[in-house]
């Protein structure tokens, strides 16, 4: 996912005095500013997660909670939602990757990412870019827009120019992990060689395009990130729909997937909540089609 794809930096740097923050609060930047990441990643790592923050105390604060809520899915819900297996945070311009101006991204396959190292990180391993060389290079009217510590702002600012379908300051976090929940469940359902064929043959050009012309009919008022492959739209999915159902605590107030097509531990239960009376899924028959199948692999 990007940071201002195809925007002027300057025509838009009075956004930076943006008051409206959603999910943000004072409470949470205190307990930002004095996490401790070693704890953090203690904490992780007992959840399966190995980690390198890079003293980012906002994207391992962030990553924590969210880690929490995908917990809750699981748990309280009964979802079935792989959580990563990895998260780096890590200077983008330094990895083997098209736009190091990505704000973050999930391994889906066992890949070396390194230019100058043949490490292999495993699939679900998320990226987090430190944005080090941007700031850097950026001009001072626009810095704050590689900062971490501007989260609440940069995904107000990212949802008022529809590119991000949520503009809670979770949301690109819950968007990574989201990616990590599909991609095991892929992986689960396919083998390694359908997988990668899959990879492929979804974000070749000319499906790219095809679907992009598609997918606007069947799922209004996606966000423009959501529309550039399927893999996105779930992600952005995903992340709209848990944003809302977080409160001021940032925990779940309700089930944010009720009705819907994703995967539960317990199958019957999931089948017969898809025909339940007043079921989000019978009003949006269209919409939840096209998620569905976009989840499972398929092409729309």
């Amino acid at each position: 996912m990007r940071i201002l794809k195809s925007v002027n930096h300057n025509e838009y740097s009075i956004n930076k005095k943006i008051s409206f923050k959603a999910g943000w609060n004072s409470q949470i930047s205190k307990e930002i500013q004095s996490c401790d990441i070693k704890k953090i990643t203690k904490q992780l790592d007992e959840m399966g997660i190995k980690a390198d923050f890079k003293n980012n105390k906002v994207v391992a604060w962030c990553c924590k909670k969210v880690a929490d809520v995908f917990c809750q899915l699981n748990r309280k819900y009964k979802f079935k939602l792989a959580l990563p297996k990895q998260i780096q945070v890590e200077e983008f311009s330094k990895l083997k990757i098209d736009d190091p101006d990505l704000t973050g991204f999930c391994n889906w396959i066992p890949s070396r990412v390194f230019k100058k190292s043949d490490k292999v990180f495993p699939e679900r391993t998320l990226f987090f870019n430190s944005f080090e060389q941007k700031f850097k290079k950026t001009p001072n009217s626009s810095k704050w827009l590689y900062k971490w510590e501007n989260i609440d702002q940069i995904a107000e600012f990212q949802h008022r120019l529809g590119y991000w379908s949520s503009n809670h300051f979770l949301a690109p976090f819950i968007h990574e992990f989201g990616h990590a929940a599909q991609n095991a469940f892929l992986v689960e359902k396919l083998n390694p060689q359908d997988l990668i064929g899959k990879l492929e043959k979804l974000s070749d050009r000319a499906y790219i395009q095809k679907f992009k012309n598609k997918v606007c009919k069947v799922i209004p008022g996606i966000s423009s990130r959501g529309k550039e492959d399927p893999f996105e739209s779930i992600a952005e999915d995903m992340a709209k729909r848990i944003s809302l159902a977080l409160n001021s605590e940032l925990c779940l107030t309700c089930n944010p997937f009720k009705g819907t097509f994703y995967p539960r531990r317990d199958f019957m239960k999931s089948f017969l909540g898809l025909f339940k009376k007043g079921s989000k899924y019978k009003k949006d028959t269209m919409e939840n089609k096209a998620l569905k199948d976009l989840w499972n692999g398929k092409e729309i």
